[in-house]
């Protein structure tokens, strides 16, 4: 059933949404529960979905990568921070010794 559509005999893919569940399953349709695909990106997105609060590590949460957790936007990882902490000091030393 359709809400006022036109439904042409040669389309060859229909994209519907279910609205409402009715009383019986729709096999292959209504009784399987399928995961999302992909995950939101950006770490504020994942926060969001997961109700998770800054201090919560985002990574955990993201898809299903075996290798390493996947970087998000906006999520810098302790490594990340740790270098660019000693980047920041070596300047430092560095501009000390040319001021002298």
């Amino acid at each position: 059933m359709t809400d006022a559509q036109i439904i042409s005999h040669d389309l060859s893919v229909l994209n519907l949404v279910i609205v409402k569940k009715g009383e019986k399953d729709l096999p292959g349709l209504t009784d399987t529960e399928k995961p999302r695909m992909r995950g939101p990106k950006r770490a504020s997105k994942t926060r969001k979905l997961f109700n998770l609060t800054k201090d919560d590590d985002v990574r955990k949460y993201k898809g299903k990568e075996v290798s390493k957790a996947p970087r998000s936007r906006g999520c810098d990882s302790f490594d990340t921070l740790d270098f660019l902490s000693r980047l920041k000091e070596q300047r430092d030393l560095r501009s000390e010794c040319l001021a002298k």
